[in-house]
């Protein structure tokens, strides 16, 4: 049989799947925000979702949308750095670190956050105590900052990824010739390297957006009395169905919303030239050497 004749025998499969567990689910939701309390289309939910009278539904909207810009943030200053030095610079147990940076994309949610909040930046985990024994320092992660600490924690294997193999997939002769014009390292890389790379930053930082939006299990454990969107249909998920329905597609919305850049952003992933060839970063014996490029 060809693989023509076993097309229409694959999709449809994964059409009814799609269907059951996706499309159906997020069109029941979408009907159950538009229809009012006398069983007709009505926009009285997201109505009463904005009214400011009721601040609490705009509260958690503001919060998830802040606490996730700064997730991006925070996991953009660990993942891109440490994508740079990985891919870039020459020294021991490179490989071991390359392994360790996506651990905790490997880690269920919930076992992070626990690890996390637990054993080491809790009230009772391993930091704060050195802190304490060591400094007589009160301090450790809860509220809102702890749930920004742990989303970078979390998603920064995502910008590791992205940039690792971005610079892989960039083209050597360009730093090259920068550093034959005289460039400096920190000149090629700000002016060469990372505009190169701004488009895997930038479907990282979609990705990390995404991810922080929609997480349920950082606030529920460092924040749990705060106003978050995922909390909010957690919370009244029992009591008022019709918020809960307007919440969850306004998250839905934000995500198909932010698909489109992320859409326009791959088409500019390839960055290449036919004049692509090999460097390897080679390091001589006791000294650290930063490369221009590393393989493609």
């Amino acid at each position: 049989m060809s693989a023509r004749a076993l097309r229409p025998s694959l999709l449809l499969p994964v059409a009814a799947v799609l269907a059951l567990l996706v499309a159906w689910p997020t069109v029941h939701v979408l009907a159950r925000s538009l229809t009012g309390s006398d069983g007709g289309p009505s926009l009285e939910h997201y109505a009463r979702f904005f009214d400011l009278a009721s601040p609490a539904n705009l509260l958690a909207l503001w919060n998830s949308t802040w606490i996730s810009i700064a997730s991006v943030l925070g996991a953009a200053l660990i993942g891109v750095p440490l994508a740079l030095l990985v891919t870039r610079v020459e020294f021991p147990l490179r490989g071991a670190v390359a392994a360790l940076a996506v651990l905790p994309l490997l880690l269920p949610p919930i076992v992070g956050v626990l690890a996390f909040k637990e054993f080491l930046f809790g009230e009772y985990g391993i930091v704060p105590r050195v802190l304490h024994d060591l400094f007589g320092v009160e301090w450790y992660l809860d509220g809102l900052p702890g749930v920004i600490a742990l989303h970078a924690y979390a998603f920064f294997p995502l910008f590791y990824l992205f940039v690792a193999a971005g610079q892989k997939r960039l083209d050597p002769a360009l730093p090259e010739a920068a550093f034959s014009l005289g460039a400096s390292r920190w000149t090629t890389l700000r002016r060469v390297t990372l505009p190169l790379l701004r488009p895997a930053v930038a479907g990282a930082a979609i990705l990390v957006l995404l991810n922080s939006m929609g997480s349920f299990s950082a606030p529920l454990f460092f924040a749990p009395t705060e106003e978050i969107l995922t909390l909010r249909i957690a919370n009244l998920k029992e009591s008022d169905t019709a918020i809960v329905a307007v919440t969850s597609t306004i998250l839905a919305v934000s995500a198909l919303l932010l698909l489109v850049p992320m859409r326009r952003i791959e088409d500019r992933t390839d960055v290449v030239s036919a004049a692509k060839g090999m460097v390897t970063p080679v390091a001589p014996p006791g000294s650290v050497r930063v490369t221009p490029a590393v393989s493609s």
